[in-house]
């Protein structure tokens, strides 16, 4: 259950379906004014309660290509009308292409125009209302810090940035060795609140929920019988490495210890998700070669009619246990302008190439990788063999990733995107190793959701 809390927070949760509601009454409203004649025979007799749902449902989906449900919190009122006209176009996309393909399950012009204004009305003003009083006074839960390390300090910055989680920061308890002057400081974990000695009498003042006691404390000696009485009460009583990966969403490399995986084998993938996941992934190569098979013969045709070479360019990259195999894409470059991984040396594309790279048909055979077994939908990113070799000296738990396929898609991959292009080697490899460790059919779908919301170009990243 901590994947779905994590996937879906319960105020995020209750965000999307109180959307559901308002939106679905706006609708509803809107047909009781404008249906001529009997509102009631209209949703009885003519598919109209499922024609409401099937609007309100592609107003839910408007928000998640926006990416709204990622971030609950209004930080700009101007934003958020944006984002709205933006879900609010979608939907009558939608609509458009309901009433051209499916007539019987489109909703008449003046409820639709006159229910997607009043559903714009209202949930502008309740994002609003949501942001500036529920998150605040619903549920929260005070989080109280024990120790001060750099840890602890990225746990406190995602409860900041995502108050959607349902926690707040009640302050740190320092260290003995911390100077007796700097009570009361404030800084990235809050108010300094006191030492341990003052953990019981803290904890009660500031009613905290939750303790997380940071690693240096593993040295020191904690109060056992004051922690055992706070669990006791009902206080979470949690190790940061525990907190990092249930709200961060990535295994704590620097807590990771060798006897986890020696002895324990905590990272280890389930095997019954490892086999769903290779069923789904074959069936759904298969469906999607037959169904993209004129696609592909086309771009096939085009590749090799207007220019010499090969029609793919094979692209080493290292797989499940370490062996490497071709993955391949289709030619884009001039022949000769690419090494032997498939690798552009001096990036001149092909007239065709240039056409296949900006309508993403690129990597369209890697639909055989897939059907063969070589990757999956979801998974680690693919890397090049030496850079595998060169990651795996600077990180001891790098080759750990390789226990599962690769993947088109991934955790790291949906969480680490970059627009300047940096790239975070050691946070990848904490988003990777939490995927193996968690891998479901529930997060390939949450993954797979977020790669599609990618690919579209007027989603809001």
């Amino acid at each position: 259950m901590r994947i779905f809390s994590f996937i879906l927070p319960s105020r995020v949760s209750g965000l999307l379906f109180s959307e559901f509601l308002l939106t679905f009454g706006s609708y509803l409203l809107a047909c009781f004014i404008f249906v001529q004649g009997s509102a009631l025979a209209y949703l009885n007799g003519e598919n109209g309660w499922l024609r409401l749902a099937l609007v309100s449902f592609s107003v839910l989906i408007g928000i998640f290509v926006n990416n709204l449900y990622a971030r609950a919190r209004v930080d700009s009122r101007v934003a958020l009308v944006l984002r709205l006209c933006n879900v609010f176009g979608i939907a009558l996309v939608f609509q458009g292409l309901s009433a051209y393909l499916l007539a019987g399950l489109s909703l008449p012009r003046l409820v639709m125009v006159g229910g997607s204004a009043l559903a714009f009305v209202t949930l502008t003003a309740w994002r609003i209302f949501y942001s500036a009083v529920i998150l605040r006074m619903v549920g929260t839960q005070n989080i109280l810090f024990i120790g001060n390390d750099s840890v602890l300090e990225e746990i406190a910055s995602r409860v900041r940035e995502h108050p959607e989680l349902g926690f707040g920061i009640a302050g740190y308890i320092a260290t003995s060795a911390e100077e007796p002057e700097s009570h009361g400081r404030s800084g990235a974990l809050g108010q300094l609140l006191g030492t341990i000695d003052d953990l019981e009498s803290v904890a009660l003042r500031v009613k905290a929920q939750r303790v997380i006691v940071g690693m240096l404390q593993r040295g020191l000696e904690l109060p056992v019988p004051v922690l055992l009485a706070m669990a006791r009460r009902g206080v979470a009583i949690e190790e940061e490495s525990v907190a990092y990966e249930s709200l961060c969403g990535r295994v704590c490399s620097r807590e990771l210890r060798p006897s986890q995986i020696i002895f324990h084998n905590e990272l280890a993938a389930r095997p019954g998700s490892v086999a769903l996941q290779s069923i789904y992934t074959n069936l759904l190569a298969l469906a999607a070669i037959i169904v993209t098979s004129p696609v592909l013969i086309l771009c096939a045709l085009a590749v090799k009619l207007t220019s010499k070479g090969p029609l793919l360019q094979p692209q080493l990259r290292v797989g499940l246990h370490g062996i490497p195999f071709s993955l391949h894409r289709f030619r884009i470059h001039s022949a000769g302008s690419a090494n032997p991984a498939g690798e552009s040396l001096d990036g001149r594309l092909t007239t065709v190439g240039r056409w296949l790279h900006k309508l993403h048909l690129v990597h369209l055979p890697c639909l055989f990788n897939l059907l063969r077994g070589e990757i999956t939908l979801v998974g680690p990113r693919p890397e090049r063999p030496e850079f595998a070799d060169e990651l795996s000296r600077y990180f001891a738990y790098y080759q750990q990733r390789h226990s599962i396929k690769p993947g088109m898609t991934g955790w790291s991959q949906i969480n680490t995107s970059s627009p300047d292009g940096e790239v975070d080697s050691l946070r990848q490899l904490e988003y990777d190793l939490y995927y193996t460790k968690h891998i479901s059919l529930a997060l390939d779908a949450y993954i797979l959701l977020h790669g599609l919301r990618a690919a579209l170009p007027f989603a809001r990243h």
